[in-house]
This record gives structure tokens, sequence and C-alpha cells, in this order.
């Protein structure tokens, strides 16, 4: 029987940030033959094939196929190329090729990719820095730095989420092989409503660092972000250019801020 998922494009895309705050990294290639497919899990990875039943690969270059069609009222659901976060349970963990799944999706979103902007030392650092409202997960998966956050919403045409090294911060010596790099999660607008807010997800591109240091076994990244308290947070990643399959040794979850509606699946 040829089964078919129909979806309502509006309709998935809304719900999902009231589903997004459990939100994990996960490697599929440390799947647990055992466990049951009802399991859920998460990935951000390309389409690679927008197919009836389409073909995904993760950061960890392992390989996820829908094991049923979607279909939309709106047009082709996934673009090649596009990268997105999924949310799916195993359809058969046992007859698969080598790190190759087929899988079950339930919630999907597109992720924008973006590039570093820098800062030089001694320049004005262009980029406004509105308060984040609610950040859940940062992390590095492949050659990538991936924050899931909640923004204010924006009062004008100004609204981008950037990642900013600001090289004036920096004390790196020449040849480190462990650089210490300072960067800026700024929320780019010039005005905010605070009773307003959008969920937002961002990879930003981190291959350009391995070329500024190919001498590095690992990169230290430090960021800094404002908060809605006001208060200012950093936090420590650790980013292995030399073999980005790694699981990254440093991530991390913000505890739910305190009467925030946090939902079960």
């Amino acid at each position: 029987m040829n089964h078919k998922i129909k979806i309502h494009m509006k309709k998935i895309f809304w719900t999902l940030p009231a589903l997004i705050v459990f939100f994990c990294t996960f490697s599929c290639n440390n799947v647990d033959e055992d466990e049951p497919s009802t399991i859920s899990y998460e990935a951000i990875g390309y389409v690679t094939s927008n197919d009836a039943k389409p073909t995904f690969i993760t950061d960890y270059g392992t390989t996820l196929v829908s094991s049923l069609a979607i279909t939309s009222d709106t047009g082709d659901v996934f673009q090649n190329g596009q990268r997105v976060f999924l949310r799916f349970s195993y359809a058969d963990t046992t007859n698969h090729e080598a790190n190759k799944y087929s899988i079950n999706i339930s919630e999907y979103a597109q992720v924008s990719v973006s590039e570093i902007k820098t800062v030089k030392p001694d320049s004005i650092n262009p980029y406004l820095n509105q308060s984040l409202y609610y950040v859940y997960r940062m992390y590095i998966s492949g050659n990538f730095f991936n924050s899931i956050l909640y923004t204010y919403k924006a009062l004008t045409d100004l609204d981008a989420l950037e990642l900013v090294r600001v090289m004036e911060s920096e004390n790196n010596s020449e040849g480190s092989k462990f650089p210490t790099l300072r960067f800026e999660l700024r929320h780019d607008a010039q005005a905010v409503n605070s009773g307003y807010y959008r969920l937002r997800l961002n990879s930003f591109n981190l291959l350009p660092l391995v070329e500024e240091f190919p001498q590095a076994d690992s990169l230290n990244l430090r960021v800094e972000w404002s908060e809605s308290s006001g208060s200012g947070q950093t936090y420590d990643f650790i980013y292995h250019p030399s073999d980005p399959s790694v699981t990254p040794s440093v991530g991390m979850v913000l505890k739910s801020k305190s009467g925030f509606f946090v939902p079960k699946f």
C-alpha cells in the first residue's frame, strides 16, 4: 500500500515553536538497534532529494530517508540544498544500509544559514544588540555553530540574528594550536516590542575560521549575548576543524525561565 503524509505547510511551521523546546543534538551514528522506533530524535541537515520520499544528510554524515511520501497543498515541501531541522522516529533500525536510516518525520522547519560577521580591531561594531528573549540551545555540529532561540519582535525592517567576531578582544600567539576567538550573538534590530517574540533557527558557517587557522587542533569559541533580564552571558564552545564529525565536547542548554510555559511532547 502506498501511504502518504499530506502536510499543510502553514500549520506545521506555526506549531513548531511550541514543540522545539526540548531540542537536542543527536548523532545518528550512535543509534541503539534495540531502541523502539517510537522514540523521537532531532537533527539538523541538508535536503539531498526532494522526491515524494525526501532524503537528508545530517552534519554527522548520516543519511535519513522519509519512509512515507510527503505532499503539500502549496507545492514542494522540501528543496534540494535546503538546511532543515527534523523531528522524527526511526521506521526500521534493523534492515538498513550503513549510516542510512528510514525515518518517520513528525515536525520540520527551515534553518537559516549565515556567515559570521567580523569587526576588526579599532573598528566600530555596526551591529545593534537587542536583548534575546530566551535561549534554548546552542551547539556545534559539523562545521556549523547552531542556535535555537527566541528574539523579541522587531518594529522595523531591520531584523537579523548575527554572530559577530570581535577581533579586538582576541589575543592569540602566532601559530597557536588552540586559539580563543571572541564572538557576540546579536539581535540586530533598531527597536523591538517586548510583548511579542519569534522563534529563530540559525546555523553559522565556521569553515572560514579553518582557513584562517590551518595549524589549529581545535578552536575555542567564546560566545557572549545579552538576555532579557539585562544580564550578559558567556559560554565557551570547542570546535574541532580537523574532524567535524566528532560530537562536540561542549554544548549548552539553558534552564527554563521561571513562569515560562514549557510544553511536553
